[in-house]
């Protein structure tokens, strides 16, 4: 069974992630908050502290922005083959949008988003970054 580190469990998509994880891998929840192990992805010595926690994993999902998806690029290419590194970019997310009060439709359901997660886990190319939309 894969060890999926999971950075950001106790957000909104992150919980949804580890939910659709349940049966398919090990997940170690990291969040700033109300998760096992704390950290601060602000803060390099709290990256490194949480990585020498936590050991050897097989993939690391998390939410993503460019510079997030520049370090997967590159963290891939450093890497190579010991530890698939990917992310997915989400777009809109339904219950984000009616939490500022904003037409919900063009938004994807957190539940559907952290498939794409799993889907990228599973299947996604090293180093690669998956787009999360509402399709039609």
């Amino acid at each position: 069974m894969k060890r999926v580190l999971v950075i950001g469990s106790s957000g909104l998509l992150g919980s949804h992630l580890v939910k659709a994880l349940e049966g398919k891998a090990e997940v170690v929840e990291a969040s700033r908050s109300n998760a096992p192990l704390k950290v601060d992805i602000s803060d390099a010595a709290s990256l490194r502290r949480l990585f020498e926690q936590v050991g050897p994993v097989d993939a690391i999902a998390t939410t993503a922005n460019a510079a997030v998806e520049g370090f997967v690029r590159a963290a891939a290419v450093e890497i190579g083959s010991r530890v698939r590194v990917n992310v997915v970019s989400p777009g809109w997310i339904t219950e984000t949008l009616l939490a500022m009060g904003m037409d919900p439709t063009p938004g994807l359901p957190a539940a559907e988003a952290a498939e794409y997660f799993v889907r990228q886990m599973e299947r996604g190319p090293a180093g690669g970054v998956l787009a999360a939309a509402k399709r039609g």
